[in-house]
């Protein structure tokens, strides 16, 4: 792969960026055009086959393997005969850009290679019940909202990638640091795939029930449903892309893939990770996980999540602060075609109006409305800590690259915002943060502005309307004055109530802090 310049930068360069990005939608024409015009060469080889998915010839394959050799790719089941002396992928080997675990600068990548089985562009066809998903959209979103561990902890942090699939969360958390990493899944085949790519990306990975014993830090692979390989163990980080599609039961005619399907009826999978997650943390601990949830008959999809959260509290007994985001929703069929489709049936086919006819049959007997897709974020508090807080929201403005750490400081003081007394937020000095802007609309000929919003970058942007007396505290939080002092300046400038003010401000404060508006200046 080094050797043949494999790497996202070169790869664009032979072929085109969007030429590239098409190839994944199954748009392979244009990258063919590209490739054609270049002379023979490794690259090349390699883009016809793992991009492509075209078939190449064995003497091409020489050259671009000439140290694993042809024979060997093909015992390793890396390349499939396609006849007549040539060559088909049998296995996805992506080049990807993950953001740089060392985190020296935000827009920083680091080229990874991933071995997975054939994305379904390439496929052209169902995917088996035993696919393993090389790096999509929903990995990158999560891997941007993981913090890297020395911002979680001072100390050895300890992580647990949950339904790892090919790896990729659990070896970016060993790279950025982690001293102990274990990475679960229920399928034997993609712990494999995982064990695979840390060696391609040079991490010593240890298969389950080999000896930990030796060179560490390492990728510990551990074979079990969810939380089973880690009964007794806690963790400071959590990460999970746990297999919450909401699937058919009942008709035998709807496959289960285990990348997507946890064999449980609606949501509850993503219920039973959240309820059995904070007794695997230690204090101050925290689980980021994307799940998606019902909206049924006459229940909020919104209180459905918290109930969860709630009673994952009690059975901890342990206070959570609870951050859910929810990034979009959409209706039972829209939800049903995205994943009828995921596993290879098309529109227009006898087999794609039978999925899609039980999908949209389930929703109807449960009387679901929508699906919320989104993110839930937990902290266990210390156990001296007073009530937990849950706060749920909808939230789909962009998500910063590498955003992790900052979304780490703004979860954990607005938790403690949450909980102090008005007294202590008016004597807080605040600072307004890095990104905010602040706009106004005016109709013409009238002095007093029609609506003012401000808008935050980090760690989700968001817009967020505020009324003057508000926008006139952000404006003056540059942590010379006292929230209190603040208010009793605007009382006089604006001539409002002062106790009216401070309550509003109080709530204003407490709301801003979760939007990535204001920190504390003393923090």
């Amino acid at each position: 792969m080094q050797r043949a310049d494999y790497d996202r930068t070169h790869i664009d360069a032979l072929i085109g960026a969007e030429e590239h990005s098409a190839c994944a939608r199954g748009v392979f024409g244009p990258a063919r055009t590209h490739l054609e015009a270049h002379p023979p060469s490794p690259l090349r080889t390699l883009c016809e086959l793992f991009i492509l998915g075209a078939s190449v010839s064995v003497e091409s394959l020489a050259d671009a393997f000439p140290e694993l050799t042809v024979e060997d790719a093909f015992a390793m089941g890396l390349l499939v005969d396609d006849g007549h002396d040539r060559a088909r992928a049998a296995l996805s080997l992506a080049a990807v850009e993950l953001p740089d675990p060392d985190g020296l600068s935000p827009a920083a990548q680091r080229t990874w290679w991933f071995v997975s089985d054939l994305d379904d562009s390439i496929r052209r066809g169902p995917a088996e019940p035993d696919h393993v998903m090389g790096v999509g959209a929903a990995t990158r979103s999560l891997l941007a909202q993981i913090p890297r561990p020395h911002a979680l902890s001072a100390g050895s942090v300890s992580a647990l990638d949950l339904g790892t699939g090919c790896g990729v969360l659990g070896l970016w958390l060993l790279a950025a640091g982690a001293a102990e990493v274990i990475a679960t899944d229920v399928s034997l085949r993609a712990l494999e795939f995982a064990w695979a790519n840390a060696h391609l990306n040079g991490v010593r990975a240890v298969r389950p029930g080999e000896s930990t014993s030796g060179a560490s830090p390492s990728l510990q692979l551990k074979l079990g449903s969810l939380f089973d390989p880690v009964r007794e163990q806690r963790f400071d980080l959590i990460v999970t892309n746990p297999p919450f599609v909401i699937t058919p039961r009942a008709s035998a005619a709807v496959p289960a893939y285990d990348y997507r399907d946890g064999g449980q009826v609606g949501d509850a999978l993503a219920e039973s990770v959240v309820r059995a997650a904070p007794a695997h943390l230690v204090p101050g601990g925290l689980l980021v996980m994307l799940a998606n949830w019902e909206y049924q008959w006459g229940e909020s999809g919104h209180d459905r999540v918290a109930s969860w959260i709630e009673d994952a509290s009690t059975t901890a007994a342990a206070p959570l602060g609870a951050w859910v985001i929810e990034r979009d929703r959409v209706s039972p069929l829209q939800y049903s075609e995205t994943w009828v489709r995921d596993g290879g049936a098309r529109p227009g086919t006898e087999a794609y109006d039978e999925l899609l006819g039980a999908w949209l049959e389930d929703f109807s007997v449960r009387k679901v409305t929508s699906i919320g897709l989104g993110l839930i974020r937990l902290i266990r508090s210390d156990t001296e800590a007073p009530a937990g807080t849950t706060r749920v929201e909808q939230a789909s403005g962009t998500l910063a690259l590498s955003v992790g750490d900052v979304f780490l400081d703004v979860h954990r003081r607005s938790i403690h915002t949450d909980q102090l007394p008005n007294e202590q937020i008016l004597a807080t000095h605040w600072l307004r943060e890095n990104g905010v802007s602040e706009f106004r609309e005016h109709t013409p000929g009238v002095d007093a502005p029609r609506a003012i919003t401000l808008t935050a970058t980090q760690p989700v942007a968001r817009t967020i309307e505020v009324d003057p007396v508000l926008a006139a505290a952000v404006g003056a939080c540059d942590g010379d004055l006292s929230m209190g002092q603040i208010a009793g300046a605007l009382v006089t400038l604006l001539d409002v109530d002062l106790g009216e003010c401070e309550e509003a401000l109080c709530d204003g404060v407490r709301e801003l802090v979760w939007c990535g508006v204001l920190a504390a200046a003393d923090e």
